[in-house]
C-alpha cells in the first residue's frame, strides 16, 4: 500500500497541471475543469486501490489511464450539457409559441 500510495503522490504532482490545463482547454470553465481534474485522481486512486486490493496489476501505465478517464468524464460533461440545452430549447418552443409569429393579428394558431 505504501508503494502506491507513493506512486500516486508522484502522480500527482508530475501530471495534475497538465491534466488541468487539458481539460480546462476542453471545458472553458475554469472551476469546472479543476473538479474534473480532481474527481479523474479520485476515480483512478479508488480504481487502484480496488486492483490491488484483489491482486491485480490492470493499470500499466498511470499518466494515459489518468488522461483517458479523465476524458471519459469530458465526454460525460458535454453529454450533461447537450441534454440539458436540449431540454431547454423544447421548454422555450413550447410556451413562446407567440415569439416566432408576427405581429399581424391575421395569424391565428
Amino acid at each position: 500500500m505504501d508503494d502506491l500510495h507513493r506512486s500516486f503522490e508522484e502522480a500527482f504532482e508530475a501530471y495534475s497541471n497538465e491534466l488541468f490545463r487539458h481539460a480546462s482547454i476542453r471545458l472553458s470553465d475554469r472551476e469546472r475543469a479543476q473538479e474534473l481534474t480532481q474527481e479523474t485522481f479520485m476515480k483512478v486512486w479508488v480504481h487502484a486501490q480496488k486492483a490491488e486490493k484483489n491482486d491485480r496489476a490492470d493499470i500499466r501505465e498511470l499518466r494515459p489511464f489518468l488522461y483517458r478517464t479523465l476524458r471519459n468524464l469530458i465526454i460525460d460533461e458535454y453529454r450533461k450539457h447537450k441534454a440539458t440545452s436540449l431540454e431547454a430549447m423544447d421548454e422555450r418552443a413550447q410556451v413562446d409559441v407567440g415569439y416566432f409569429m408576427s405581429p399581424d393579428e391575421s395569424n391565428t394558431v
